[in-house]
């Protein structure tokens, strides 16, 4: 996706807003105050960026999470069967963490709209750690199967808040720097 996504739409040959050359203001140097008062967008290079706080805490928080997240799902069959579960509903367990995990990238994608990536990582995380704990203490195929679509769906939505953290990765290291 990261070779696909266009953000400004100068990045395909378009202006804002379906203007045209003539409407648009472009900003000028420092002394020529014609210009729009939009200060230009960062443009980092890849050098720069490895060498940010900021890129290193999304790498490791991106890595630290997804490593779970994988481990869990290639073990769940045998977890519940280890802890009663009949094959069948065991492989419903599966089939109910994907569930979550589709349901968990629209809230998460649609809880983006009000918060902030930042803040929605954090309680991501908090959330995933809480689900964790939940899902080793649950007891009983009903208490396995909201446990499973609630850990499906903050994994599913660890998913999405990554997709958007990297997309956003020049903001987040602008506050990292100030």
């Amino acid at each position: 996706a990261w070779l696909f996504i266009r953000k400004r739409p100068e990045d395909m040959g378009l202006l804002p807003d379906g203007a045209s050359p003539d409407e648009v203001s472009l900003p000028r140097g420092e002394g020529d105050r014609r210009g729009s008062s939009v200060a230009p967008e960062a443009v980092w290079r890849l050098s720069q960026v490895i060498r940010t706080r900021a890129f290193w805490v999304l790498t490791a928080s991106v890595n630290l999470t997804g490593v779970p997240g994988g481990t869990i799902i290639l073990h769940m069959g045998a977890f519940f069967i280890s802890r009663g579960f009949s094959p069948a509903s065991s492989a419903f367990t599966v089939f109910l963490y994907g569930v979550g995990a589709g349901l968990g990238r629209l809230l998460w994608g649609v809880l983006g709209e009000w918060f902030t990536i930042k803040h929605l990582l954090t309680a991501r995380a908090f959330a995933y750690a809480v689900a964790i704990v939940v899902l080793l203490s649950a007891r009983g195929e009903l208490a396995g199967y909201a446990v499973v679509l609630i850990l499906g769906m903050v994994v599913g939505g660890g998913q999405q808040l990554n997709v958007q953290a990297w997309a956003e990765v020049a903001q987040i290291i602008e506050k990292f720097k100030a």
